[in-house]
């Protein structure tokens, strides 16, 4: 029997080779780390209820396409902690990457991440009006 925190070791392993190999600027990497039709979406919620959402790519092709982005803007994520949610894990996290205008933006968000055994199969991130 695999133990519960072993399990959730490899179950976030997928979640930890991402913030590595994104931070780091290596988009090939970062992008292997999702499942083949993995999708990446943001939600937004106001007043504690969700109010919208968008899907940022779909399939591996897009979300290479999108972390490419993310790299040319020095993306940086520092993981601040990781908890089960059922099937999922949640992750706090705080971001760093350069704006539109040469300033260096920062944000926390609250992302959950939908664990296979092929990777990431969904990458919900959340936003807070």
């Amino acid at each position: 029997m695999v133990s519960t925190a072993r399990a959730f070791r490899e179950r976030s392993a997928s979640i930890t080779a991402f913030v590595r190999a994104l931070s780091a600027g290596d988009v090939e990497a970062a992008t292997r780390c999702f499942a083949e039709a993995a999708h990446i979406m943001t939600l937004r919620y106001a007043a504690g209820r969700l109010v919208g959402g968008e899907t940022i790519a779909v399939g591996r092709e897009a979300i290479g396409a999108w972390l490419s982005g993310m790299v040319e803007r020095r993306t940086r994520l520092y993981v601040v902690s990781m908890s089960e949610e059922g099937e999922s894990i949640v992750v706090q996290s705080r971001w760093s990457l350069d704006g539109f205008h040469g300033e260096r933006l920062h944000e926390t968000v609250v992302a959950k991440y939908e664990i296979g055994e092929e990777g990431i199969r969904r990458l919900s991130a959340t936003a807070h009006e």
